[in-house]
């Protein structure tokens, strides 16, 4: 299917049976109804710009867009990797839970903002830009966020599991419980990056650990650490720190 001329599409339920492609924009519109993407979109041609709403909303195989993707529903399931370029953000607002089994490869920032949760099974990668998260996160595999040095926030609990969580970011917000039996490491994005563990300001040039976001990290993590092998700033505690729990020690 190669679309043209930025159409609208609407039902009360939409499932492409062919490839999507085509040097457009493409709105697709299905109410309370479901929608299913079988097979590629933008596989030969990217689109241009995604915008998605629905119930439930499938995309089974890769996604290529030149642009920005938006989508709106209660469940999304990501199943294979979905590429934007051309500063391309995604923007997730979710009612229900979102399931992204694959990488997400970003030439913009990621933003998801509904209510619902979210479980990663791929990478999160942007080019520079902002990762934000409002709803619960949970890791399902081995996780990394690539995002240089742009900030990454989460908005509700993170949970790790058994899987190790590397956070590297110029900025690390947290604002709800961060758990995990596995090693946790907070790192700036840079060498130089100073770091600033329990102040109070989260808004200096410094990777900023307030002492509101420490409190928010659980017991059990198998070791903490905070820094980097290779760091050249400054790692300042300008107030009393206590780890209640470090199975292995916390760094």
């Amino acid at each position: 299917m190669t679309i043209a001329n930025n159409p609208t599409l609407a039902g009360s339920s939409i499932t492409f049976d062919d490839t999507v492609d085509g040097n457009s924009n493409l709105t697709v519109n299905a109410g309370s109804g479901n929608i299913t993407f079988t097979w590629a979109v933008g596989n030969s041609i990217s689109l241009s710009w995604l915008q998605i709403s629905g119930k439930n909303i499938n995309a089974n195989s890769a996604v290529n867009v030149a642009g920005n993707i938006g989508i709106a529903g209660d469940t999304f399931n990501l199943k294979q990797s979905l590429t934007t370029t051309n500063n391309g953000r995604l923007t997730l607002s979710n009612t229900g839970n979102i399931n992204i089994a694959n990488n997400l490869n970003l030439d913009g920032a990621f933003i998801q903002n509904g209510a619902g949760s979210v479980a990663l099974h791929g990478n999160i990668n942007t080019t520079n830009d902002n990762i934000s998260f409002s709803g619960p996160v949970t890791l399902n595999a081995p996780v990394s966020f690539g995002l240089g040095n742009a900030t990454i926030a989460f908005g509700s609990t993170l949970a790790a599991g058994n899987h190790p969580l590397n956070l590297t970011a110029g900025e690390i917000n947290f604002s709800g419980e961060v758990s995990g039996t596995n090693a946790l490491t907070l790192q700036p994005a840079t060498a130089g990056q100073n770091i600033v563990v329990g102040g109070n300001e989260n808004n200096t040039a410094a990777l900023d650990l307030t002492a509101s976001e420490m409190s928010f990290i659980q017991n059990e993590f198998s070791s903490i650490t905070i820094g980097r092998s290779d760091i050249t700033g400054n790692i300042t505690i300008p107030n009393n720190l206590t780890f209640s729990d470090c199975d292995s020690g916390c760094n």
